[in-house]
């Protein structure tokens, strides 16, 4: 077997594209919850990459919309 990628601690299915690039597909269970994640890579030998930080956003939400009602047909505001 050859390298992997981990997301935190998942590993994830990955392609050795090149001898200097990796595919990994994070699927999306994984990206449910706002935050920051490391992304390592371990190697066949177990040695492990230093860190790359992946930043999930959480939703947007509206809190407050103006104004809150129109005219039909009134011009843009």
């Amino acid at each position: 077997p050859g390298s992997v990628v981990l997301f935190g601690t998942e590993v994830l299915p990955t392609d050795v594209t090149s001898t200097t690039a990796l595919t990994a597909i994070i699927p999306s269970n994984l990206l449910t919850t706002a935050g920051t994640v490391n992304i390592t890579v371990r190697n066949p030998d177990n040695a492990t990459s230093a860190p790359s930080a992946f930043t999930i956003i959480g939703v947007p939400t509206t809190s407050q919309i103006t104004p809150n009602e129109v005219v039909a047909g009134a011009p843009d505001t």
